[in-house]
């Protein structure tokens, strides 16, 4: 990724794009930062962004039949595949003292909320706005 971000780097200069240049610069910087420069809560939201990106996901309503497969990518969108196929946002948020995965649907939707720590496997959690308990499971790689 280095080389790559190098040779672009190389490129904005070569065109006279400070600006560019100056945000490759900035993003070399920052990869090249040891991960003791990182703190505990950045690398709690790393790890979670990688396990959520490592493979789909099946959530279950519990008490009810519903299911539906999920794919998170790293963009911080979200695909459910099932009987209500539809695309929505994921983001991990701050609740006073610990953080939340939330997946929003769109703003007359609802989504899903899973308290951190996540687990690798198995999230428990709630949708919103009824607050019904759900079951974020990670499916096996194919």
């Amino acid at each position: 990724m280095l080389v790559d971000l190098q040779s672009q780097l190389d490129a904005e200069t070569k065109k006279g794009n400070l600006d560019g240049a100056l945000a490759i610069r900035a993003e070399i910087s920052r990869l090249k930062e040891p991960d003791k420069e990182i703190d505990g809560d950045d690398k709690l939201v790393i790890e979670a962004k990688k396990i959520l990106t490592s493979s789909k996901w099946r959530i279950k309503v519990l008490g009810t039949p519903y299911k539906a497969d999920w794919t998170f990518s790293a963009d911080g969108t979200i695909v459910r595949k099932g009987d209500d196929n539809s695309e929505g946002k994921w983001s991990i948020e701050n609740r006073g003292k610990s953080k939340v995965l939330r997946v929003s649907w769109g703003p007359d939707a609802g989504g899903d909320e899973f308290p951190f720590p996540l687990n690798a496997t198995r999230l428990n959690g709630a949708n919103f706005p009824s607050n019904q308990r759900t079951e974020l499971t990670k499916l096996p790689n194919k």
